[in-house]
């Protein structure tokens, strides 16, 4: 028997099949297929409108998929309502009881399950502990600050053990500095419990941060999932190379031979197109880190483009400059520039000089022009 014939196959705690959900006529999601590994980070994410909540709210049972399948640990629960589901929601609100202490509002799932005595406060301590709120159990949810009514949240979800904990959105209601301070501790909470966790959110920066993969939506339908690596560096659409991170695009013809001609003559190479046709409308992307200022000295290298710019403005960022130009073609373009002591480089970038921009053909990503409004 092969070493591959005996590895256990991966276990799935949370899968959606051909989910789709319509209210009336409107379509809000259309063929959802998505499987979350046992003890996977999986977020959520798109813009607003996209359907990330009522695909949450399908997992919960707050909402009746219109047709497909919702399973957990194997077990179809399509039908079941939301208490009987293994699973428990943290809302960007808190939804934390007022009238109750930070130990009562913990306690409050388990007692409702009939968990009491040694057991229950054991319980309650430890989910404490894991938030490190261990000294505020006889404290109020008034008296604490954002970030501590987030922990309390997410410590009455985890005291219940869920098969899969889900966050709405969560840390959206903090301000910036408290928000990544927090994001830091989901991270840690994540790896201390092994829970599998389902985020929703709209912020790239924390589905980067936070998630072992990525589920990108738009207007209903799932674009892509991988790693934040896979989505960032290899989007499989056009939408999720422009909705994570910035890009730089220019409009050509795709010419299987010589790559992506500008309207100037310019010739951009490109790694191989699968399924691009040849004399097509095209919009190549290049993500501004990738661009560097090529100075006089260096050869031009094969598997690089090199273009001409006028340099319009540069911003300074402390370890970096942004610079921002104009291609040979008329495109706006910008790049960022790592401060270094190549005097030569910095003064090549100089405002209403012209400057040679490089980066290698297989940071270009390239996508058919389907419709004019893509191209917009």
């Amino acid at each position: 028997m092969t070493a591959a014939a005996t590895k256990p196959a991966e276990q799935t705690d949370l899968e959606l099949i051909g989910v789709h959900k319509s209210f009336g006529i409107k379509s809000v999601l259309t063929d959802i297929n998505v499987a979350v590994r046992q003890g996977e980070f999986l977020a959520i994410l798109g813009p607003s409108g996209s359907g990330k909540s009522t695909l949450l709210k399908i997992v919960a049972g707050f909402e009746r998929q219109s047709t497909g399948i919702v399973t957990l640990r194997g077990a179809d629960v399509s039908d079941l309502p939301p208490y009987r589901r293994n699973v428990n929601t943290v809302f960007q609100s808190y939804a934390l009881f007022p009238h109750m202490s930070v130990f009562e509002n913990v306690a409050y799932g388990l007692r409702r399950k009939g968990v009491k005595g040694t057991v229950l406060r054991t319980r309650v301590d430890e989910a404490l502990e894991l938030v490190n709120l261990s000294g505020f159990a006889e404290r109020a949810p008034d008296t604490l600050s954002g970030g501590e009514q987030q922990r309390v949240a997410i410590a009455r979800a985890l005291v219940n053990r869920p098969a899969v904990l889900l966050l709405d959105e969560p840390l959206s209601a903090l301000d910036l500095k408290i928000r990544r301070r927090m994001q830091q501790e989901l991270k840690r909470i994540h790896e201390d419990v092994g829970t599998t966790f389902l985020y929703v959110t709209h912020d790239q920066e924390e589905a980067l941060v936070l998630a072992d993969r990525i589920a990108v939506m738009r207007s209903g339908y799932c674009e892509q999932i991988g790693t934040g690596a896979e989505i960032y560096h290899q989007p499989a659409t056009r939408f999720v190379a422009d909705f994570i991170g910035e890009t730089n695009w220019f409009l050509g013809v795709f010419d299987n031979g010589a790559g992506i001609i500008m309207r100037d003559g310019t010739r951009l190479r490109t790694k191989a197109a699968h399924g691009v046709a040849n004399n097509t409308r095209v919009e190549a992307g290049v993500r501004p880190e990738r661009i560097r200022i090529a100075t006089g000295r260096e050869p031009c290298r094969p598997d690089e483009n090199r273009i001409s710019a006028t340099i319009n403005k540069i911003v300074f960022q402390g370890s970096s400059l942004r610079i921002e130009g104009r291609t040979s073609w008329g495109d706006s373009i910008e790049l960022q520039q790592q401060i270094d002591s190549e005097v030569a480089t910095l003064a090549a970038a100089e405002p209403g000089k012209s400057a040679t921009l490089a980066w290698d053909i297989s940071a270009t990503l390239l996508f058919q022009v389907l419709d004019e409004r893509s191209a917009s």
